[in-house]
């Protein structure tokens, strides 16, 4: 296809790079239907475009990705974005993820079920930077949610004296709007569920309660831990707090009704895994930054083992600009996910930048 973006386009550049745009589409078109794979996981495309025109002039090309039916591309339009029209495309920068930022984590989990569950680890991840925004350097970063009602990120800053809960814009990295914490709290993690938002404190061992749409407190809640990380699977709070233990929670009193330890298994040896940090539910699955590292570990909620790594080392070499006397501590911490869209983003804290990301194999 002429003009068709770069990346995973070429699943279909292979396929028909000898048709130009203007050109027939000779029937039946069987050289579309022709299964491969890509990245080990089997894909075909459609027999007909969308659009049942008579040339590859913008025509919507349509296949299967795994069991996921997903749009394959534009023709004719240098600047596509996968799963955008060619005019809303050319509106924006950077690259599209043609079948979603975490389908790659789809696929392994189709493949352990299809192989009855088994246990196992499934191979270390990369990742290929889609797009880079703003983000303020003077956001100790601690939590970072995306809201899909309010199209923006909810994002919780540590440090006493200066801790914030704020919604942020997700183009441009402007604070929408904020509230300030009272200087005996040290902000840690965030999210939002059932019209509040939740907000951990790191010693304080208090969990402070709002409204969802006008960030006016509601209650605080408390518990025993030190408060590192927050997420939720709909139903319950999932809670860190610098150990290896991730707790399941009331969301009314913040009970502890279980909790799993985090442990990686290799060579038949089982070791825990520490200093579990910012959380996001993604897939079924928690994922977590592991303090003072490049690593994100998926973590299966049901006994607490790592499913797997994501390895986003040099992802920011110029790392941020910590505050004075926290030197080495401008490190990875941030993962939110858009799960309609299925859009990644991560950061750090005092980075000046927050990455959108699509998963690779390695």
């Amino acid at each position: 296809l002429v003009g068709v973006n770069v990346g995973r386009a070429q699943l279909i550049r292979l396929k028909c790079c000898s048709y130009g745009a203007g050109s027939s589409i000779p029937a039946p078109y069987d050289y579309f239907t022709t299964p491969d794979s890509y990245d080990g996981v089997p894909y075909s495309v459609l027999p007909r475009p969308q659009y049942d025109h008579d040339t590859l002039d913008d025509m919507i090309f349509l296949g299967k990705y795994g069991d996921a039916g997903v749009p394959l591309g534009y023709s004719g339009s240098p600047a596509a974005h996968f799963g955008d029209s060619p005019a809303s495309a050319a509106a924006g920068g950077g690259q599209e993820s043609m079948l979603g930022a975490t389908s790659v984590v789809g696929a392994l989990q189709a493949e352990r079920r299809a192989g009855g569950g088994a246990a196992r680890q499934d191979p270390v991840l990369g990742y290929r930077v889609l797009r880079v925004y703003s983000h303020d350097t003077a956001a100790y970063t601690q939590g970072l949610e995306y809201v899909p009602n309010r199209g923006a990120f909810l994002e919780s800053t540590g440090q006493w004296g200066e801790s914030q809960l704020r919604e942020v814009d997700v183009d441009t990295g402007k604070v929408l709007r904020r509230v300030p914490l009272g200087r005996e709290f040290f902000g840690e993690g965030c999210t939002s569920m059932d019209g509040k938002v939740y907000q951990l404190t790191w010693k304080e061992k208090t969990c402070l309660v709002y409204d969802a749409t006008t960030f006016k407190p509601l209650k605080r809640l408390h518990y025993q831990t030190e408060g590192w990380g927050v997420t939720n699977d709909g139903a319950h709070l999932i809670t860190s707090d610098g150990t290896s233990t991730v707790a399941f929670r009331d969301p009314e009193t913040f009970q502890v009704l279980r909790s799993v330890d985090v442990h990686h298994v290799a060579n038949g040896e089982v070791s825990p895994v520490k200093n579990v940090n910012e959380l996001e539910y993604v897939r079924g699955e928690i994922w977590a930054n592991i303090w003072h590292s490049d690593l994100i570990a998926r973590i299966s909620p049901v006994d607490g083992t790592v499913l797997g790594w994501i390895d986003l080392s040099n992802i920011n070499p110029a790392g941020g600009k910590p505050p004075p006397g926290l030197a080495g501590e401008d490190v990875l911490n941030g993962i939110a996910w858009d799960g309609a869209r299925d859009r990644l983003w991560v950061t750090g804290k005092t980075w000046g930048k927050l990455f959108e990301i699509e998963l690779t194999r390695k």
